[in-house]
């Protein structure tokens, strides 16, 4: 198969982490695989080039989308793939557009986020657009359900398959440990917290350092840090200051090697308001850290609310605060935890089982488009997800 992921995002988070991954596996299994991308700035297009991951971006010339259209039909026409599969509702409408006109024998719609964001127009686009779309990819069933009430996507059109991830990458070691935590400058009596997530209202670090406050108020022996790209103009670090809170939380920035950080970590955070299925808790995980999250989107498909992890209603800064402290005052339950999140990660989330559902969904996709009715899909689920709740057991 030639299959060409179509997306239009500068910076680096999940998604273009689970690519760099992807692409040169699919390679490696004898597909043709490639990204291309409708930013030509930022630090993707230079993350995935380094990754080996053959990448190609659209310049843009004017401001109008529209007139924006022709560069891509070009590419689309020269490359000619067997499956465009899109992310972002940018690039999914420019895309199903571009597909519908050069002919692209399947289109597959991948959707990461509830996208609680989304406005009547966008949704309306949205819908209008959904014919050009083979089969609608959500990487939850929280994500799924979303598109099905909001979009009104029909329920076999929208298959989930769960993320995967690399564990032998997140093997820790003691050295390691050591050597992040000296870099830190944090003690061995000091817990450290951290959160990987990109500076945007989705992941509210806002409304995790008002738990923090509350947190500093009877507890002194711990740090947090904050590692992500920060698209809030540096407001973050006003508030940290502001709040007084410099002593105890420390805004690293975008970290290339982020997913090494979590060697020197004991607890991760994520303070979400909306989601789809987290990477950074899953990367945690696969690393022996037991997480706190906000319960939203399909947080809790992947950690087991105390077996795992805590898990806290969002926007509850008391409740956020109360189960942090609840992870530092009891060291044992924490180590605990942290196994059976990595027993997890292992167990449930390995990289190829989604590359596995991802082939079956691009297979099913051109079945659908070649007028064949059977799929190897049934009732929306793709085998790397079986459970209408996501995998339960450890």
């Amino acid at each position: 198969m030639k299959i060409t992921y179509l997306l239009s995002n500068p910076g680096i988070g999940g998604l273009e982490q689970r690519l760099a991954w992807i692409v040169p596996r699919l390679n490696c299994r004898g597909h043709d695989t490639s990204i291309l991308n409708l930013c030509n700035a930022g630090r993707s297009n230079d993350y995935w080039r380094r990754s080996g991951v053959p990448v190609s971006h659209i310049s843009r010339t004017s401001s109008t989308e529209l007139l924006f259209l022709p560069r891509l039909l070009h590419h689309l026409r020269q490359e000619r793939p067997d499956i465009l599969h899109i992310y972002g509702l940018r690039a999914n409408l420019l895309g199903r557009i571009a597909a519908k006109l050069t002919g692209v024998q399947a289109v597959v719609s991948g959707q990461v986020s509830t996208d609680s964001w989304r406005k009547w127009h966008h949704v309306i686009a949205d819908r209008l657009t959904s014919p050009a779309v083979s089969l609608y990819m959500a990487n939850s069933n929280a994500v799924r359900t979303a598109f099905i009430e909001r979009e009104r996507v029909s329920p076999d059109r929208i298959v989930t398959v769960c993320n995967g991830i690399d564990i032998k990458s997140y093997s820790s070691n003691r050295h390691l440990r050591a050597q992040i935590r000296r870099e830190w400058g944090i003690s061995p009596l000091e817990t450290a917290f951290l959160m990987v997530a990109n500076i945007r209202p989705a992941k509210n670090h806002f409304g995790l350092l008002d738990a923090v406050l509350e947190l500093k108020k009877d507890r002194d022996n711990f740090k947090i840090f904050l590692v992500g790209e920060d698209y809030s103009q540096g407001r973050l670090e006003r508030e940290i200051g502001s709040r007084n809170l410099n002593d105890v939380v420390r805004f690293l920035g975008h970290r290339p090697n982020a997913g090494s950080l979590w060697a020197g970590a004991d607890i991760g955070l994520l303070s979400s308001v909306w989601e789809g299925s987290p990477f950074s808790l899953l990367e945690a995980m696969a690393s022996g850290v037991a997480v706190i999250s906000t319960r939203v989107g399909g947080v809790s498909e992947l950690v087991l609310d105390g077996v795992t992890g805590l898990t806290v209603p969002p926007n509850d800064p008391q409740s956020f605060a109360h189960a942090m402290r609840s992870m530092l005052d009891s060291p044992s339950r924490r180590k605990e935890m942290a196994g059976n999140a990595q027993l997890r990660a292992t167990k449930h989330y390995s990289l190829e089982s989604m590359l596995d559902g991802m082939l079956a969904v691009y297979t099913a996709a051109l079945r659908s488009r070649n007028g064949f009715t059977s799929s190897p899909i049934s009732e929306g689920q793709s085998s790397s997800c079986k459970s209408p709740y996501g995998p339960r057991s450890l």
